[in-house]
């Protein structure tokens, strides 16, 4: 039987592609720079959230099947824009290069072994270094695949797993990111992938409907804020800066779950009328 569509979580989906594409109009800009910080704060983690709110293995589901569908919905997409992305360098040469502010001459056989490496991280997909993320969330759903699948129905291990994830994004921040960038985005799954399985959580233990409590989100809207506010540095996924991270990570959930509340509000609002 086919899963019900949850109508708030694509309206949540549709603001935090706003979201983003706000934060990218004000990078530059010099009067807003809180609310890019505020936005980065959160941004990211909140479609890594929502990734793994609705991350699904269909009953029966082999992992080559798995991998397929996943393959043909995040990396196919990823393949085609990245390569017509490609198109102005080819017509222009290394010039446009310099007049998008990259320092670098084009190399069509190093843009497209960049392409096949699938991480934006070091200007590695300059042509457009926002594509970084798909082949990031196919890695996160194709380790999260493994994890889930161990796990089972096992909810206490489920809740335990909680506290290796965080300390695999410790260790891989601290040590994995300084010596190595690995392909399709993996450092970014080690990093915050605690973000991807909160979301897996949320629906699993149908958290959201629970958090009806005006007095507990408004705490968390406050620890997100003073998290973001109090972090010496804006977050950066891309390139694995989070300036202090347990800050990072505090104000990534904290944050995504206040937002979350606001769309469970417009669904119950819809609900009673």
């Amino acid at each position: 039987m086919k899963e019900k569509r949850l109508n708030y979580i694509d309206i949540a989906r549709a603001f935090a592609i706003i979201f983003i594409v706000l934060g990218h109009t004000i990078v530059h800009s010099q009067h807003l720079g809180l609310l890019f910080k505020l936005l980065y704060s959160f941004h990211i983690a909140l479609f890594f959230i929502l990734s793994g709110f609705v991350f699904t293995i269909k009953k029966g589901e082999s992992f080559l099947s798995f991998f397929k569908r996943k393959f043909l919905r995040i990396m196919i997409p990823y393949f085609i824009w990245a390569l017509v992305f490609l198109i102005p360098y080819m017509i222009f040469g290394g010039d446009i290069g310099s007049k998008l502010g990259i320092n670098s001459s084009f190399n069509l056989k190093t843009m497209l072994i960049n392409v096949l490496y699938g991480n934006g991280n070091m200007e590695a997909l300059k042509q457009n270094t926002s594509l970084w993320f798909l082949p990031a969330l196919f890695s996160m759903e194709i380790i999260y695949y493994f994890i889930i699948k161990f796990l089972k129905k096992n909810n206490r291990a489920k809740i335990i797993a909680l506290f290796p994830i965080i300390l695999v994004g410790f260790l891989s921040v601290i040590y994995l990111n300084k010596f190595i960038i690995l392909p399709f985005g993996i450092n970014t799954v080690l990093n915050i992938g605690i973000f991807f399985y909160i979301g897996f959580l949320l629906r699993e233990f149908n958290i959201i409907d629970k958090m009806i409590n005006s007095c507990i989100i408004c705490i968390m809207l406050l620890i997100g804020i003073i998290c973001c506010f109090f972090n010496y540095k804006n977050v950066s996924c891309v390139g694995y800066d989070y300036g202090n991270f347990v800050l990072a990570l505090s104000s990534g959930i904290c944050l995504s779950l206040f937002y979350l509340y606001q769309k469970l509000l417009i669904k119950i609002s819809f609900l009673n009328i």
